[in-house]
């Protein structure tokens, strides 16, 4: 399996009767983060793939930006084949998840609180998509210049390994007024989007993007 950019690999799940493709994504460095499990029916499909390439070495993070059936439905299949892997996620998702039946290891962060493990220097940023505008989290990872983006570009059709050459600057001024219900939270977060200058977008739904 070829990466789409550099360490990273992409993990695609079409949805039945959809025209929308679900990504994950895993990024091989020292440590190993895995950036959304996906539904419990896209782990079982992708999980062993993610086992084949680490080989030897652990999954020791994954990152779950929001609380939702194709983002963390997963994760009890995760648990039961990496169970030493440790979910990074927003305060309000950590105090949910017995709902997806996971019992494991959690790290609750905060946005532009710094993460910083080996080689991952990890950047949170504020997603406000869940009931009531209780945040979630975007991910940006500094040394691989790796952006996760969850479903803020979202776009339908066949994505599988399709990267478009972009602008970071356009990509964010493109971003439509109240997208995904951010609601009165939404300047924030694309005031944090403007701190950043990622090399690599990994969508949830939809095209990647480089960025020149």
């Amino acid at each position: 399996m070829e990466p789409i950019f550099d360490k990273l690999y992409q993990f695609t799940y079409k949805i039945p009767g959809m025209p929308l493709d679900c990504h994950q994504y895993l990024l091989l460095r020292d440590p190993a983060i895995l950036f959304s499990v996906g539904s419990a029916d896209m782990a079982r499909d992708f999980l062993p793939k993610v086992k084949e390439l680490l080989a030897s070495r652990p999954l020791k993070y994954l990152f779950i930006s929001h609380r939702e059936w194709d983002e963390c439905g997963g994760l009890a299949v995760l648990h039961k084949m990496f169970p030493e892997t440790i979910v990074i996620c927003s305060q309000n998702a950590a105090g949910n998840f017995k709902f997806n039946d996971y019992d494991g290891k959690v790290i609750a962060c905060t946005p532009g609180q710094p993460f910083t493990d080996g080689g991952l220097e990890l950047v949170f940023l504020p997603y406000p998509v869940e009931p009531h505008y209780n945040l979630g989290l975007l991910a940006y990872e500094k040394n691989s210049g790796v952006f996760s983006s969850a479903d803020l570009f979202l776009k339908g059709g066949d994505t599988a390994g399709v990267v478009q050459e972009s602008n970071w600057k356009d990509l964010v001024d493109a971003i439509p007024e109240n997208f995904l219900n951010m609601g009165p939270q939404q300047p924030k977060t694309i005031a944090a989007l403007r701190t950043i200058n990622p090399e690599f977008v990994a969508v949830g739904h939809g095209p990647c993007f480089i960025c020149r």
